[in-house]
């Protein structure tokens, strides 16, 4: 817009741009849909932003722990919702304002919480990052974040695209120490 100084008459004007890019989120590990032993898996990942950088203390893991039944995933990761923890990863030495950041997190107790020996159970978790313009990107376990619905599936291993658009799907991981029989 153009602006005039009361007291020479000056015309002044300027010119603004919003940044309205979302961060983008990777997770390395562990794979989706993927299965392992390790009930305290390693997360790995990248965030990269190619506006005003990242917000580094934005940059959360939520993981929803709980025991869902066998080799199932009832209730899928749900940012909004309380059946996920809130975990700060480890961004090394990482600065606001970087456009690049990778970060890492081990949970501290086992997952699922709340069941021992024989453990066999999907855990689903998605990673969310802010900009320093306030922008939110989510990671995106199949990378199209376009394709959202409005009713997330779940009970199964890839769980669908949340809602509202642009939350992209949450990532899983199987947990599985049930030892195999021999008949």
């Amino acid at each position: 817009g153009t602006t005039t100084l009361q007291a020479t008459g000056t015309k002044i004007s300027a010119t603004s741009k919003a940044e309205t890019s979302m961060p983008q989120n990777v997770v390395s590990t562990p794979t989706n849909a993927s299965a392992t032993q390790d009930r305290r898996p390693a997360f790995t990942g990248t965030v990269t932003d190619s506006g005003s950088g990242i917000d580094v203390s934005q940059t959360l893991l939520y993981i929803d722990p709980d025991n869902e039944g066998k080799n199932t995933n009832n209730a899928a990761v749900n940012i909004a919702d309380s059946n996920s923890e809130e975990n700060k990863p480890n961004t090394g030495t990482a600065v606001d304002g970087a456009s690049t950041i990778s970060w890492s997190f081990t949970p501290a107790a086992d997952i699922p919480t709340g069941i021992s020996g024989d453990v066999d159970h999907i855990v689903d978790f998605q990673v969310k990052s802010t900009d320093l313009a306030g922008n939110i990107g989510y990671s995106d376990n199949d990378g199209d974040a376009a394709d959202n619905v409005a009713t997330p599936e779940v009970g199964t291993a890839t769980p669908g695209e949340r809602s509202p658009a642009g939350r992209g799907a949450p990532h899983t991981v199987r947990i599985d120490r049930t030892l195999p029989s021999i008949s």
